[in-house]
């Protein structure tokens, strides 16, 4: 009896051990929420100095709030259909956004009105980028194309088939990654738009998309409940991170690049990009999450669900 209760108490300790760095922040209050807008946020972006947070919303507008305090700076209307993707230029003067109307429009931030108003993709545009160098934006279409566009004439430079939503500039704008319904990760070249590699590992639709700041590596989020890390220059992948707690709306890396979050159901979940481990998981106060995103100093991560509210975080101590 004493040898089986030694065996019980050592596999329990055993047991307790191999859990040790599976760890979950609890009772974690937001630092600030911000909301006013109806429908979903399909996409989040923040601006390139922090300072703004911008919003694609299902009710036909773009909606920008203060970052540092969660209060409402600007409703841009025009779209008439939801707003599926949007995207600051490099500068933060302007924005790009794309709509299921088939539109993309650029819009001046300073006064509120639209620059350009074209017809991009039939019968809808579902992603946007503009690009780091200020040249270009990319655009993906249910038409499962995607367009490139000469970012300060509009006039259209190139159509790439088979790839259409997410897609990504990576921080050198030397490539695009992008994603279709055959859930293959492309990478394009764009010094020509060229399809540099094809990469396949999961079994759904690829949701979400991030190139970390180094450039050697990309995030991809999926309906399968899963999310990858791809070595890009190696051009395969490097780490499955199991999420299972439904489809993978979010993934961004830490501005360090050792980090990488990806965020699905109610929580984000931290990994260690060189090893593929698991760190911790951030629990938020939002409906099932369908987009988050980190501030460019990493000290912020926001976080939009289904139940019209946006929540501000602290990054973890990771």
């Amino acid at each position: 009896m004493k040898s089986w209760l030694s065996w019980t108490l050592l596999l329990a300790l055993l047991l307790a051990g191999a859990g040790c760095h599976r760890t979950t922040i609890t009772e974690i209050q937001p630092l600030r929420t911000a909301g006013g807008f109806e429908g979903d946020i399909e996409e989040l972006r923040f601006s390139p100095n922090g300072k703004q947070l911008a919003g694609a919303c299902s009710d036909k507008t773009i909606r920008i709030w203060d970052a540092s305090t969660g209060s409402p700076l600007q409703t841009l209307t025009g779209h008439s259909a939801v707003v599926a993707s949007v995207a600051f230029s490099p500068d933060g003067k302007q924005m790009v956004s794309g709509s299921w109307d088939k539109h993309l429009r650029i819009w001046d931030l300073a006064t509120g009105k639209c620059l350009h108003d074209w017809q991009a993709h039939i019968p809808g545009v579902l992603a946007v980028d503009w690009s780091h160098n200020g040249k270009w934006i990319a655009s993906g279409g249910s038409d499962h194309a995607i367009r490139i566009w000469d970012a300060n004439t509009c006039r259209l430079l190139h159509t790439m088939e088979g790839g259409e939503n997410p897609l990504v500039f990576s921080p050198d704008s030397q490539r695009l990654a992008s994603s279709s319904e055959d859930h293959a990760l492309k990478i394009w070249l764009t010094k020509d738009w060229s399809k540099e590699s094809e990469l396949v590992g999961h079994d759904e639709a690829v949701v979400s998309i991030d190139y970390s700041l180094d450039g050697q590596s990309v995030a991809t989020g999926s309906a399968d409940t899963n999310a990858i890390l791809w070595n890009i220059p190696a051009a395969q992948q490097s780490h499955l991170l199991r999420l299972q707690l439904g489809w993978v709306y979010a993934v961004h890396f830490l501005p360090d690049t050792k980090v990488v979050m990806a965020g699905a159901g109610k929580v984000m979940q931290f990994y260690d990009v060189r090893s593929g481990a698991y760190i911790t998981t951030l629990p938020c106060k939002v409906g099932t999450i369908t987009s988050a995103v980190i501030a460019p100093d990493g000290k912020t991560i926001a976080v939009a669900g289904r139940d019209n509210k946006i929540a501000f975080y602290q990054t973890p101590s990771l």
